[in-house]
């Protein structure tokens, strides 16, 4: 395999661009046949270059080309590409992981290592409901989900699965709105497998969520039991503005039952967590 094609391929494995920094610690070449390489691509215009190396960015003139250069890589040589790019981004670029977990997550997915990709999907997504995002966050959750029914069913995949349904309730609420089916049945898948794998850090949001949603369509004799377990995980946490949280879906859910002497209680201390 000539150092020229070599380049070309690791470069169409990394993406339709790529920086020279990424590259160079991924191929194997010597720095020499690297630039002589890259060199050969950039006077055939099959990659373009901006700025200069170390800090060079390339990218190939159309996508056929790369398109082309990946698919002349065997299927496990792509893999193993795929996933030394991975492993390399984990590594040595935390700020790209940090920005960009999607690409992370995509490399994980070309080399077959579904189980590597999930956590990143899940930051992506949860990057993108913080940015109000929605329509990005629920791309890469529903991948993540779809990505999950290919691995073996057992407490692994609950457990990968807990964070995804949560964001992507999340995402669908803002997205769709409070009362959103879809944002109910995320939840409660959510809250279905928190309870079959034990406790997890993502029941208090999975039972805000159930609240709002409930809260929104009405249904306020299902509003209470979200809100005593979001106060009984505060409390096990010594969590007072948790504490407060809770208190006040209880008072609130009183208040439109006509309990109001217990909402009022239950207002009262909440209000004095809060100061």
């Amino acid at each position: 395999l000539s150092p020229v094609k070599e380049v070309a391929q690791i470069g169409a494995c990394i993406g339709r661009e790529f920086s020279h920094e990424l590259l160079a610690a991924v191929s194997p070449l010597r720095d020499n046949e690297l630039q002589d390489s890259l060199t050969q691509l950039s006077n055939s215009e099959l990659i373009f270059r901006r700025g200069n190396p170390p800090d060079a960015i390339y990218t190939f003139k159309h996508a056929l080309v790369q398109d082309t250069a990946y698919e002349s890589l065997l299927k496990s040589r792509r893999q193993q590409l795929h996933t030394t790019i991975a492993s390399t981004l984990e590594e040595n670029f935390p700020d790209v992981v940090a920005a960009e977990p999607e690409l992370v997550a995509q490399h994980y997915i070309g080399a077959g290592l579904i189980a590597k990709a999930i956590p990143f999907l899940v930051a992506a997504g949860e990057r993108d409901v913080a940015r109000f995002a929605n329509t990005e966050a629920i791309h890469h959750l529903e991948l993540g989900l779809n990505l999950l029914k290919g691995l073996p069913a057992d407490a692994e995949r609950d457990h990968m699965e807990i964070p995804l349904q949560t964001a992507l309730g999340m995402a669908v609420m803002t997205a769709k709105g409070f009362s959103a089916p879809d944002a109910e049945a995320a939840f409660s898948r959510g809250r279905a497998l928190c309870e079959q794998v034990g406790e997890s850090p993502y029941q208090f949001p999975i039972m805000v969520g159930l609240f709002y949603y409930h809260a929104f369509c009405a249904e306020w004799t299902l509003t209470e039991h979200p809100g005593e377990q979001v106060l009984a995980l505060a409390r096990k946490d010594n969590n007072d503005g948790g504490q407060m949280l809770g208190l006040w879906i209880l008072s609130t859910t009183a208040l439109f039952r006509g309990r109001f002497e217990q909402g009022l209680s239950q207002a009262k201390s909440a209000a004095l967590l809060y100061d």
